[in-house]
């Protein structure tokens, strides 16, 4: 019986291990659930979700995209929905879309790895992307407001 306990706990403490190496070494595999589908932007566009697409580079060159719509005359700020670790901007274009319609700009990045674009989702690239979509949204000639109002959204969070 002893025996048996001494061979159920180390199994349980290799599976345990196993895991934890998983995580730590492959965390792509457990946390992110990309769509490989590129986003359709004529699916939110027939919606009423009136985007465009705005192509712009992750600061190592990465292309990237992000669904970009104007704020009114009215107003000045620029709400930038960064979509989690889950699906492509396709998926949330609907949580946005409150946004457009009271006036405010949007701005939904996709990262690498989602949405039809290449590149290796890992954390690293994950921060790299949204730090490229705030500062496009900050430095580049979609900038034709006078200040940026930054919300983020984490579709877990928000279902």
């Amino acid at each position: 019986m002893k025996r048996l306990l001494t061979w159920g706990v180390g199994a349980v403490a290799a599976f345990y291990l196993f895991l934890c190496g998983l995580i730590y070494f492959v965390p792509q595999l457990l946390f992110y659930a990309p769509s490989s589908h590129p986003s359709d932007i004529e699916e939110a566009r027939s919606s009423g979700y009136l985007a465009e697409r705005e192509e712009y580079r992750s600061a190592d060159g990465t292309p990237l995209f992000a669904w970009y719509t104007k704020p009114a005359a009215n107003r000045s700020e620029i709400v930038v929905f960064m979509h989690g670790n889950a699906h492509n901007v396709e998926s949330f274009y609907h949580k946005m879309q409150p946004f457009a319609q009271k006036g405010y700009g949007t701005f939904m990045p996709e990262y690498r790895g989602f949405g039809g674009l290449d590149g290796r989702i890992n954390q690293q690239n994950l921060e790299d992307d949204a730090v490229a979509a705030v500062d496009i949204c900050i430095n580049s000639a979609i900038k034709t407001v006078t200040s940026l109002f930054t919300v983020c959204l984490w579709d877990r969070i928000w279902r």
